[in-house]
């Protein structure tokens, strides 16, 4: 049997919120650096669509329910903010921090404390987001 985890000490907490904000600020930084590309057009239609009413449904006449907390999160900054691309941008920029901060905590499990801020610091970095 493994010993068990030992609770996260407030410095390392301290080092994961900062690594989780830089990670963010990095993608703020490069919100508008590409263009659209993947599935970004059709979690766009799908998010104005769920604006007009249930189901989220394309222009094709296809309802469009893959990715729908990603679609509501979507709708949501679209109703705030307007229909901008920062808007729907912001949303996986936004959900970079938390997720930053869950692979430290998984790494934690399996790596311990130092490997896992070296997981966190990668997650930050991660070319395909950034």
């Amino acid at each position: 049997m493994s010993a068990p985890v030992q609770p996260a000490t407030g410095r390392e907490w301290g080092v994961v919120i900062a690594i989780a904000l830089a990670g963010c600020a990095l993608r703020f930084v490069n919100l508008g650096a590409l263009s659209f590309g993947g599935d970004e057009e059709t979690t766009t239609l799908a998010a104005l669509a769920l604006l007009e009413g249930w189901p989220p449904t394309l222009p094709g006449g296809l309802v469009y329910l893959r990715g729908l907390p990603f679609t509501v999160l979507e709708s949501t900054m679209i109703s705030l903010f307007g229909v901008s691309e920062g808007a729907l941008r912001a949303v996986p920029v936004l959900v970079a921090g938390p997720r930053i901060v869950a692979g430290w905590w998984l790494a934690r499990l399996y790596l311990g404390p130092v490997a896992s801020l070296g997981v966190a610091a990668l997650v930050a970095i991660a070319p395909f987001d950034v």
